[in-house]
């Protein structure tokens, strides 16, 4: 079996990851997801969210981002500040 994989997944502007529920029905069971949420409330502009987005990750290791739309910028943006080595996928529409 393989090792586990954190497969970290940003969602669109609705910020809830309603729009993985098919992707997590498929994944394999050595991918370990895991669906960040953005805040109801107050600003969310890249820089505020990627913050928010690093210090829930903290500590969290090695991972994989895949950002869905508006998550997409925030993968790249993982990527650019952490991503050295790593695999980030992003994905607009």
């Amino acid at each position: 079996m393989s090792q586990p994989v954190t497969l970290v997944l940003l969602p669109a502007l609705d910020g809830t990851g309603i729009f993985f529920e098919p992707l997590l029905e498929q994944l394999p069971p050595w991918v370990r997801p895991r669906v960040l949420k953005y805040p109801e409330h107050g600003p969310h502009d890249y820089a505020r969210l990627c913050a928010l987005i690093e210090a829930e990750l903290q500590g969290e290791g090695s991972y994989h981002v895949l950002g869905w739309s508006f998550g997409g910028p925030l993968a790249l943006m993982l990527a650019a500040r952490h991503g050295r080595g790593g695999v980030v996928h992003a994905r607009r529409q």
